[in-house]
């Protein structure tokens, strides 16, 4: 995968050093705000971003990444983030607004009575199969089927759950994942993606998400694409 280009990495305390020579483009995989502030400093100066600022910023908030997919048509738990005048039946579920790996996501067996500004709530949607699907220059290039540990609804392997290489449940499924990072204007995504009772649903995606694939020829696979498409963003700068 050598394309004779020169990886080089800043670290997350805002204090520390920069990195040592002029970057050509910087590939932003983080949703942290000392490297997000840092990838914005690069971009003042007139260098590209992998996945662009703008956007890659904006989807780390939930509540954007839902009113993108209700604008666009695309499959999604009904989300909330205030109190509705009729509430929903059945379960819900309270999540970070902001947030990643599980953490704080909780399972309700009813509405709240108040939502915090850094959270939001979402329609439960009764998982038959759970997927995460890696997306890369427009291309899913890993798909993973995920299960849970035992009496757990979350499905991240920070939270126990597991993966194994999987193909595409159906093409719909393979066409929705494409449109909701499509659609967030994202060159690298990581697509939570669950197949329930009224079909194929996007849960959330994730901008910085892990390369990290359900085998090891899926992560290389991954990270091909991931130089692929930064040897071309890099070369058509160059020509400018």
């Amino acid at each position: 995968m050598d394309r004779g280009l020169r990886p080089i990495m800043w670290w997350d305390h805002p204090l520390g050093p920069c990195v040592a020579m002029e970057p050509s483009l910087i590939v932003i995989r983080s949703s942290k705000a000392p490297q997000l502030d840092r990838a914005a400093a690069f971009a003042a100066q007139g260098l590209p971003t992998v996945n662009a600022l703008g956007p890659h910023r904006a989807a780390t908030d939930k509540a954007h990444q839902a009113a993108v997919f209700a604008s666009a048509g695309i499959a999604h738990p009904v989300t909330y983030t205030e109190r509705p005048a009729v509430l929903p039946d059945g379960p819900v579920v309270r999540k970070p607004r902001r947030g990643a790996g599980g953490v704080g996501v909780e399972l309700l067996n009813e509405f709240p009575g108040a939502i915090d500004d850094e959270f939001l709530i979402q329609s439960y949607v009764h998982v038959v199969e759970d997927y995460r699907v890696t997306v890369v220059g427009g291309r899913a290039v890993s798909w993973a089927k995920r299960t849970p540990l035992a009496g757990e609804f979350r499905s991240n392997l920070k939270q126990g759950a597991t993966m194994e290489v999987a193909s595409p449940p159906s093409v719909e499924a393979h066409d929705l994942v494409l449109a909701a990072v499509a659609a967030l204007e994202l060159d690298i995504a990581g697509v939570d993606l669950v197949l329930g009772d009224a079909g194929p649903c996007i849960i959330e995606v994730n901008a910085a998400t892990t390369l990290f694939g359900p085998s090891p020829a899926a992560t290389a696979a991954t990270i091909a694409a991931v130089a692929d498409l930064v040897y071309d963003r890099v070369s058509a700068k160059e020509q400018m």
